[in-house]
């Protein structure tokens, strides 16, 4: 293994609700599917059955300051754990709780409910913010409904690249695995020192520490990779919403909109898999091609010839 390629586990962050914040874990089941037991709860709009989601960043930003642990290890072929939720305001509730969707409504102002699956297939709208840089692309012009506020208001279905787990469909966006690096904040930081890029901003599963190399994740689409047993395939950069610039009082970050303007300044990229458009990204999609049990610590091996 080179230098450039002498990355190991950090982290590990599983989401049991989406949008909210995460649990850490030291070792996790991965399949097709991705970390076993991530998304696999929502909230949903009781009213139009639409999975709420912090990418309604006026509407929803506040998601980000919940957080969400099983209270067991879910297993797959075993009916979900029940999960515990703390509330913005540090109050902590359990999803077996009667009156978790009432609390849970008096925060979001309207009607919602806690689930794990829905009778059709699961979308959401979010505000996909056109800064310098960022353009409009083809996908997003397809799917808009309007602009609120100079950005481009979009409705989508969820977790159509991403396979069912047991007969169910998680509540993905687009990709079963996200991968950050130490590398990609320490770039970004360096350009702009009065600014963070901290990982929680960009909600990945797996933060890869190592060597300073720039935006190297996103160099490895197409590449073939494992941590142990666990083999991925990486696929192309992650392409980034409104919602690295959300503040997240659970974990002390700030409102920050210019980290968005700095991502897309510094890093704007066609991605072929979503077709015609240039798009601010920031990490890298990966997909499984062997399941197994990713472990903290585990180093990144590449596929003969992939390196």
């Amino acid at each position: 293994m080179t230098q450039e390629n002498a990355f190991s586990i950090q982290k590990i962050y599983r989401y049991p609700v989406k949008s909210f914040g995460p649990e850490e874990v030291s070792s996790v089941e991965v399949t097709s599917g991705g970390l076993v037991g991530d998304r696999r709860y929502a909230i949903e709009d009781v009213s139009t059955g639409d999975i709420c989601t912090a990418k309604m960043l006026q509407k929803f930003g506040f998601m980000l300051d919940f957080s969400a642990r099983y209270l067991e290890e879910p297993k797959l072929g075993e009916p979900l754990p029940p999960i515990e939720i703390t509330f913005p305001d540090g109050k902590v509730m359990n999803s077996t709780d009667a009156d978790l969707n009432a609390a849970l409504s008096e925060v979001f102002g309207i009607e919602v409910r806690l689930v794990t699956q829905v009778q059709s297939t699961p979308a959401t709208e979010a505000m996909w913010r056109v800064v310098e840089g960022h353009n409009s692309t083809e996908w997003t012009e397809q799917r808009k409904l309007g602009e609120v506020d100079g950005q481009d208001w979009i409705r989508f279905e969820l977790a159509g690249a991403v396979p069912e787990q047991e007969g169910f469909q998680s509540f993905m966006d687009l990709s079963p695995i996200h991968i950050y690096t130490r590398s990609t904040q320490n770039y970004f930081e360096t350009q702009e020192p009065d600014l963070d890029f901290d990982p929680m901003r960009f909600r990945p599963n797996i933060l890869l520490d190592g060597p300073d190399v720039g935006l190297v994740e996103q160099t490895w689409s197409g590449k073939s990779i494992s941590f142990d047993d666990v083999k991925m395939k990486m696929e192309y950069p992650t392409v980034r919403c409104g919602m690295p610039s959300l503040g997240q009082k659970r974990v002390g970050l700030p409102r920050s909109r210019k980290t968005l303007q700095t991502i897309a300044r510094l890093n704007t990229l066609e991605v072929e898999a979503l077709g015609p458009g240039k798009w601010a990204c920031a990490g890298a999609y990966a997909s499984i091609e062997k399941s197994g049990k990713l472990t903290v610590g585990a180093e990144l091996v590449f596929a003969d010839g992939d390196e």
